[in-house]
This record gives C-alpha cells, structure tokens and sequence, in this order.
C-alpha cells in the first residue's frame, strides 16, 4: 500500500461519512400557538380566556415516522410549551417527550404530557390543564416552521480537516 495514498483515503471517508449523515437531513424549527377558551379565576398559570399560549421547538426531519409522528424524546427533537408563567420542557413530561403529528407538511395535532405542577395536558388538537382550571385549543392555521442553518462549528470543522489532510499531504 502506498502510504501516501492514506491521507487521500481517509479524507474521502470523512468527507462520506460528514454528508452520508446530513445528506438528507434538516433541522426544521417550528411554532405553534393556542388559544386559552375557558379559564378558573384562580388557575396556577395566570391565564385568561383568550389568552395565548404557545409551543415551539426543533426537529430532524429524519425522524418523522410512516404516520407522521414526531417523537421529541429522540435524537436533536426539542419542544418546550409556554403556558402563562410556566415554561414546560421535554424534561417536565413525565412520559419522556412529546409526540407532533404532521400530514404533508401541516400540523395535525400534538401530543404532550408534562409532568410537572400544575400539570398541562395536550391531546390531538386541544389543551388543558391537569387540574381542570384552564382548556383551549389550538390553531392549526398559526403553525409555522423555518429551517434552521447548519452551525458554523460544521464549516469550521470541515475547514480543519481539509488543512489537517494538507499537511500530511505535504510531509509524504
């Protein structure tokens, strides 16, 4: 083996082994809003009716199943859930993370147990507090997502690579 070739070689692996991975692959940021339709005067997030919550997180888009199906206990898949004065995350949900469920594209509905007091609770396309103090829904329509860019960290890492490969090159 020409030991000048193996430089050549394990770049052309890293390279493959750096685009094999996010070849396909996108992060996709997303935020979702809901719309509080009934609320207790005395409920523990400070809401009224028609106040707004929200949600919103980032996803490989790898990672969406056959039915759609997001799991955001997995992988880079992040949500957190902005209800009133508490800020639910994935390691609130007692569960171990949500589910969303997409259909072409659009938001179908979500799915999210947090474990935490006062609990909050959403099924496909509604919300509600575990104690039964606030419910709502949510609006489909307000469902936006945006790509998110890849880090600066992965150019710079791929610059460093080809340097580190050039050098060695040289000393053959």
């Amino acid at each position: 083996m020409n030991i000048r070739s193996v430089p050549a070689r394990l770049f052309g692996v890293l390279l493959l082994m750096l685009g094999a991975g996010s070849a396909n692959a996108a992060l996709i940021g997303f935020t979702l809003e809901g719309t509080v339709a009934s609320a207790a005067p005395a409920n523990p997030f400070g809401l009224s009716v028609n106040d707004i919550i929200t949600a919103s997180g980032v996803y490989d888009d790898t990672t969406i199943d056959i039915n759609g199906d997001i799991d955001f206990s997995t992988g880079t898949n992040n949500m957190e859930i902005q209800v009133g004065s508490y800020n639910f995350t994935d390691a609130d949900d007692a569960l171990g993370g949500g589910t969303m469920t997409l259909s072409g594209g659009s938001f179908v509905g979500l799915s999210y147990l947090a474990g935490t007091l006062p609990g909050f609770n959403s099924t496909v396309s509604t919300f509600a507090s575990l104690d039964g103090t606030i419910g709502g829904s949510w609006d489909v329509n307000s469902f936006q997502t945006t790509v998110v860019p890849v880090p600066a960290a992965v150019w710079l890492f791929g610059s460093g690579l080809l340097g580190l490969v050039g050098i060695a090159r040289r000393r053959h």
